[in-house]
């Protein structure tokens, strides 16, 4: 009987022990479930708040360089500004200080060098055609018909002088007192305005497309034998020899004069009155002798002149 009643007691005594052990463990798990999920939150929490403090500074920080953006363009507006004031204020006298002072007194004598070859009372308003109107417009008729598309006018009683074995492509204008010497070519929407001076392409010269050529009053432009004008270069009054190469949009101004066999660079400034010597290479805005060149590259240029001469008669007879 005794030892039933301590069965019984070991045995209930095991499962009280089983039933808190199963209740601890469950306890404890759950603590582990509970931390666990804590856990979890505060680290989306935390990768939250770290996205939004990323985001935050980082807008902040394209805001302030926006807003730098902003103050510098102000800054270059207002630099150009003032340059442009002083530049079109150099040949005055209270523009003259603040001329020498941004850019210098070689800009300003180069601009005070323009303004004196300029009159501004060098044109005549007339009020009837010249007296041989007629034999002009035929003159200029026979032009047209030779060089269809080309733009071929006169001003008063100055009109265009071609020779036979030039070409002038379509939409080139020639205007005014503008002599195309032998094997010369005008390639297309070239303009050659010559009203208040001459301008004269030597033998086997060429203007490339988009040149623009102009004069000054005192100034006409002469361009001598086995040039090469390229593209949108702008020559103004201004004298260039044999064989030399002008690049794309270079600038030749008023009275410039540019020596045989020479190069201007492509988008170079051959300021007013300066002179190059012969075979020179010029570069930069103002243009600057950087180089000075062997005689032999002449024969280059005069090369390259005669390519545009196989271009010229291949168009014409091809």
């Amino acid at each position: 009987m005794a030892g039933a009643f301590f069965l019984a007691g070991a045995f209930f005594l095991a499962e009280v022990f089983f039933l808190a052990e199963v209740f601890f463990l469950a306890e404890v798990f759950f603590l582990a479930e509970v931390f666990f999920l804590a856990e979890v939150f505060f680290l989306v929490a935390f990768f939250l708040v770290a996205f939004f403090l990323v985001a935050f500074f980082l807008v902040a920080f394209l805001r302030v360089v926006r807003r730098a953006g902003f103050f510098l363009a102000a800054l270059l507006r207002l630099g150009a500004f003032f340059f442009d004031r002083a530049s079109t204020s150099l040949c005055t006298t209270r523009g003259g200080r603040l001329a020498s002072l941004l850019v210098g007194d070689a800009w300003r004598g180069q601009a005070a060098g323009v303004a004196s070859r300029t009159i501004v009372d060098s044109v005549t308003r007339v009020d009837s055609p010249p007296a041989n109107l007629e034999e002009i417009e035929a003159s200029l008729s026979a032009l047209r018909e030779a060089h269809p598309g080309a733009i071929i006018e006169r001003y008063l009683d100055r009109f265009p002088r071609i020779a036979a074995d030039a070409r002038v492509a379509a939409g080139a204008a020639i205007v005014g007192e503008v002599e195309l010497c032998a094997q010369s070519s005008v390639w297309y929407g070239c303009v050659l305005r010559a009203d208040v001076n001459r301008i004269r392409l030597g033998a086997r010269s060429n203007l490339q497309d988009g040149v623009v050529v102009h004069l000054g009053d005192r100034d006409p432009t002469i361009i001598d034998e086995d040039v090469v004008v390229g593209h949108r270069a702008v020559l103004h009054g201004c004298h260039v020899e044999d064989a030399c190469l002008i690049g794309i949009q270079a600038t030749v101004l008023d009275g410039a004069r540019v020596g045989r066999g020479s190069v201007v660079g492509s988008c170079a400034l051959v300021t007013a009155g300066q002179v190059i010597p012969p075979h020179s290479l010029v570069l930069g805005v103002p243009g600057k002798v950087v180089k000075q060149l062997d005689p032999a590259d002449e024969a280059f240029h005069r090369q390259l002149a005669a390519k545009y001469l196989r271009l010229r008669h291949n168009y014409q007879q091809g």
